[in-house]
């Protein structure tokens, strides 16, 4: 066993075992459902074939009824520099977001999860401006409200937002795409062979 980092909710340590090497992440505050999230988006990008993940392979809580865990497929990660690598990975991005193009109809996630510790709605909506009006902007705006009940200025510009948000996507069509949900510098990486790849979704 070897640790293999820490992020800013969870622990990793990497493990040696009969089936290969496997990175399993852990939360001493019961985050299964984070981690079911998790889990699951993984399964959906690994299933397209479109652009490498770590394949998933369970997640649960430890005897202690607090400790949870989800473990993946472990993959070396050796750099985020690489030219030629980032635009491969710009190029398996628009395939995964073109997947399910005459598929899917709705807006939204079988499952809520989470962006860090921090919960995320993804109730399914039947036109995009509703889903992120609702879904993103107000949803994350009551968080924070809550959160910060004296901010009434932040609160206020908030709502202006959010009440004109519409105007800025009109004559435009916008259909459903399969996204990663919470890609940045962080969340992806070259691997040994060269292949981008992205992680905790």
């Amino acid at each position: 066993m070897s640790s293999g980092g820490s992020g800013s909710v969870s622990r990793g340590f990497v493990y040696d075992t009969d089936v290969g090497r496997l990175f399993i992440k852990i939360n001493k505050e019961h985050k299964e459902d984070m981690f079911q999230a998790e889990l699951e988006s993984l399964q959906i990008i690994h299933n397209t074939h479109t652009i490498k993940v770590p394949e998933p392979k369970m997640c649960g809580t430890l005897e202690d009824g607090i400790t949870t865990f989800l473990v993946m497929e472990y993959v070396e990660i050796r750099g985020r520099d690489n030219a030629e690598a980032q635009r491969n990975l710009g190029e398996k991005l628009a395939n995964l977001h073109l997947f399910h193009k005459d598929s899917q109809t709705q807006f939204g996630f079988h499952i809520n999860n989470t962006i860090g510790s921090t919960p995320q709605c993804n109730q399914w909506k039947s036109n995009w401006i509703e889903f992120f009006r609702e879904n993103r902007l107000k949803f994350q705006l009551d968080l924070a409200k809550k959160n910060n009940p004296k901010d009434n200025e932040m609160h206020n510009l908030g709502a202006k937002v959010i009440s004109c948000f519409h105007l800025l996507f009109q004559n435009i069509e916008i259909f459903p795409s399969l996204l990663h949900g919470d890609l940045w510098g962080g969340n992806y990486g070259i691997d040994n062979k060269g292949e981008p790849v992205i992680y905790d979704p």
